[in-house]
């Protein structure tokens, strides 16, 4: 049952990122490199979603180094800039 558990829980979380990538990529890259931001984000779930199962067998604590390594990524969300009432630029510089 746990693991039935632990699937859905992951699964709609990756679904709710990957909407979220979307909404921030809009606010936080200029128009004129924000599918470069959109495109290095997806990258990144693509290739830990093809790296994931190859670490779990690899190791019987891939999955604390992988919980702590996403931990790491969701606290980052907090350096982020705020941008609600400012003016989004649409170029770099």
């Amino acid at each position: 049952v746990f693991p039935t558990i632990a699937f859905l829980i992951a699964r709609c979380c990756a679904l709710g990122s990957s909407t979220l990538i979307y909404v921030l990529a809009a606010e936080c890259f200029p128009s004129s490199c924000r599918i470069a931001g959109v495109n290095w984000g997806s990258f990144a779930g693509h290739l830990g979603a093809v790296l994931a199962p190859i670490l779990i067998d690899s190791s019987p604590y891939a999955l604390i180094g992988i919980a702590a390594g996403c931990a790491c990524a969701v606290l980052s969300l907090w350096t982020l800039p705020e941008t609600q009432h400012s003016e989004l630029t649409d170029s770099i510089g």
